[in-house]
């Protein structure tokens, strides 16, 4: 009798994924401290997609990665492209601009990376946000929080 073989293809994903899914090791059942920060960090993108939603945004890509830094959030609402970073604390306060210089660099460099790499987006106006989540003191929302120039 001959055997005979099939398979499945799974059906590719999208760009966007908005639900996080976390394992932790069933074998000890103790999560890392890294792992701790990129689960609060999954479920911090996640609030602020939720929240963009209901201000009628539309969410282009999440977590867009290019060779020169990455950006956690990119969404059009009109004419406006958003470049977003999300920050988010469990314990923390967000006193000052939570982002560095370096850091800064590398979402403008990105910025600049996703604007030539999507020419459909080269007329759109741009906006840069930072959305600080503490679960102490809420949420910050930063619009513009630097020059788009640099």
């Amino acid at each position: 009798m001959a055997k005979i073989c099939c398979s499945i293809r799974s059906v590719p994903k999208r760009r966007e994924a908005y639900f996080c899914t976390y394992k932790p090791n069933t074998n000890n059942m103790k999560i890392s401290r890294r792992n701790l920060k990129n689960l609060v960090g999954h479920i911090g993108e996640y609030l602020v997609i939720l929240w963009l939603r209901t201000q009628f945004m539309t969410i282009l890509f999440r977590r867009y990665r290019s060779p020169v830094g990455e950006i956690d959030i990119v969404a059009q609402k009109g004419d406006t492209l958003v470049f977003i970073e999300v920050k988010t604390s469990i314990t923390g306060t967000f006193n000052d601009i939570p982002i560095s210089v370096k850091q800064q660099r590398s979402i403008i460099r990105a910025a600049k990376h996703f604007l030539t790499s999507h020419p459909k987006f080269a007329n759109c106006e741009i906006s840069f946000e930072i959305y600080c989540l503490s679960l102490k003191h809420g949420v910050r929302i930063i619009r513009n929080p630097w020059d788009k120039c640099d």
